[in-house]
């Protein structure tokens, strides 16, 4: 089974497997929906770019779906508040798929800001209840009765559970480059997201994208020795990652024949850890993978660079990257360059790039 973002070919099986659960009385909807209505409640409530809508697939089937979205969206009071909704088709219930998705709602929700969750439903719903309180929720409160559907009445229950905001106090003499740029993947990505790791080395940033991006994500990672490719590899397949990740072995410059978007690009420049530090990136591919990572970065997407320089690597290299970066369009792109100016032995240096918004 796969998690991943719904997409639009996905629309009548999750308006169908919702209308399951409207004729067996999961929800008080009472009358089916129709795709035309779906499509309208996911593009106002669950816009792909904000609250996407996360699906289960087996063997190419789509056989749950669930959301997470704010808690009375149109109240900025609750705006650290989720609530998530999550159906099954009813041939695969009571295997796991309504946990999975679940515990999957659960991970993404600090990425969104919410620090509580709730979810809402009918009290003979048993099956649900017991499956929120495994996952942690705790019984808020009780709307007794409200419920009338044709002459059955039941009531209306909360379920609750307190996430951790993922937060981070910054000292900057604490940091580096590398530091610097983990906090803000971490801040930025999301679980679904597709993310390139322009300069794989040991597979080190490739693992930790697969872990941001979660399964649902996808994963493509460049090198052009062999070596660093199968250090990659062999790191995906120890932390359980293989198959979220595809690992190439050519230049990053062709980055856009195999990739059409992406939510972000990572770039190392320097020389493979622990390799020939005769072998290091040069300029003049590194700029055209920079304007190649600008082309395929979505409107909510950045390029992250940790640029190394000086020893066997030299100083070209860096000067020719600075001057590129100040003459990248500021009406598209803004770009933060962050160096530990007084810091001895020419430490590296944190650039990022965001694509402007509108």
């Amino acid at each position: 089974m796969r998690i991943r973002p719904a997409e639009e070919k996905d629309l009548e099986a999750i308006t169908a497997i919702y209308n399951q659960g409207v004729e067996e009385r999961w929800n008080a909807q009472m009358n089916p929906v129709s795709m035309k209505e779906r499509a309208k409640w996911m593009k106002k409530e669950h816009p792909a770019d904000k609250f996407p809508i996360f699906v289960a697939e087996s063997d190419g089937s789509v056989i749950g779906w669930a959301s997470i979205n704010q808690y009375h969206s149109n109240k900025k009071g609750f705006r650290s508040t989720g609530e998530v909704s999550y159906y099954v088709h009813k041939d695969v219930r009571r295997r796991g798929v309504g946990e999975a998705l679940l515990r999957y709602l659960l991970e993404c929700a600090p990425s969104y800001g919410f620090h509580h969750v709730i979810a809402v439903l009918l009290s003979h719903n048993l099956a649900s209840v017991g499956m929120l309180e495994k996952c942690g929720f705790k019984h808020w409160g009780t709307m007794p009765d409200v419920v009338d559907m044709s002459g059955y009445i039941c009531s209306h229950l909360y379920y609750g559970i307190e996430v951790p905001l993922k937060r981070q106090s910054v000292s900057y003499s604490e940091q580096n480059a590398l530091k610097l740029a983990h906090a803000y993947w971490k801040e930025h990505i999301r679980p679904g997201d597709v993310c390139v790791d322009a300069t794989a080395g040991r597979g080190k940033d490739t693992a930790l994208l697969c872990e941001l991006a979660g399964p649902a994500g996808q994963i493509y990672a460049f090198d052009v020795q062999p070596e660093a490719v199968k250090s990659t590899q062999a790191l995906l397949e120890r932390e359980g990652y293989a198959d979220q990740a595809q690992v190439i072995l050519d230049s990053h410059e062709n980055m856009t024949q195999y990739v059409g978007s992406a939510k972000c690009v990572i770039f190392n420049f320097g020389y493979l850890p622990g390799g020939n530090h005769a072998v290091f990136t040069k300029k003049e591919s590194s700029i055209a993978a920079i304007e190649a990572a600008l082309s395929i970065i979505t409107e909510d997407g950045f390029v992250s660079l940790c640029i190394y320089y000086g020893g066997d690597s030299g100083f070209e290299e860096k000067d020719a990257l600075m001057e590129y970066l100040r003459g990248v369009d500021s009406k598209r792109y803004t770009v933060m360059v962050q160096d530990f100016f007084n810091r001895p032995n020419c430490p590296p240096i944190f650039v990022l790039i965001e694509k402007n918004k509108g």
